[in-house]
C-alpha cells in the first residue's frame, strides 16, 4: 500500500473517530451544559474526543504527545469560544476547525 493510500484509509478513521465523538458520544444534555458555561463537561468532551483520536492515530502508529495536546487544547479552544464565552460560531465552521485540526496531526 503506498503511503497515500496509507494516510486516505487513517484520513477515514480519523474522520470516523470525530463523527463517533462528537455527535455520537456527546450527549444533548452535555451541549446544554456547555452553553451554560460548564468547563468540566467541556473538558470531559474534549478528552473523549481526543481519545478516540489518539487511538486511532496510535493504531497506525502515528501519536505523539504533541499531537494529543494540540488535539485537545484545539478543541478546547474552539468549542471553549463558541459555547462558553458564547461567540457566535457556526456548526459548519467549528467542523471545519475540526478537520483541519486532523489534516494536520494526520500530514506531520
Amino acid at each position: 500500500m503506498t503511503i497515500f493510500w496509507l494516510r486516505l484509509y487513517e484520513l477515514f478513521w480519523l474522520s470516523a473517530a470525530h463523527f463517533l465523538a462528537e455527535f455520537s458520544l456527546q450527549q444533548a444534555w452535555m451541549v446544554e451544559r456547555k452553553k451554560k458555561g460548564d468547563l468540566y463537561i467541556l473538558l470531559g468532551h474534549c478528552l473523549i474526543w481526543t481519545g478516540a483520536l489518539a487511538l486511532v492515530l496510535s493504531a497506525f502508529g502515528n501519536l505523539q504527545p504533541w499531537k494529543i495536546l494540540f488535539l485537545l487544547l484545539g478543541h478546547m479552544f474552539c468549542d471553549g469560544f463558541k459555547h462558553c464565552l458564547k461567540v457566535p460560531v457556526s456548526d459548519w465552521l467549528d467542523q471545519l476547525f475540526h478537520f483541519i485540526q486532523i489534516l494536520i496531526v494526520l500530514t506531520l
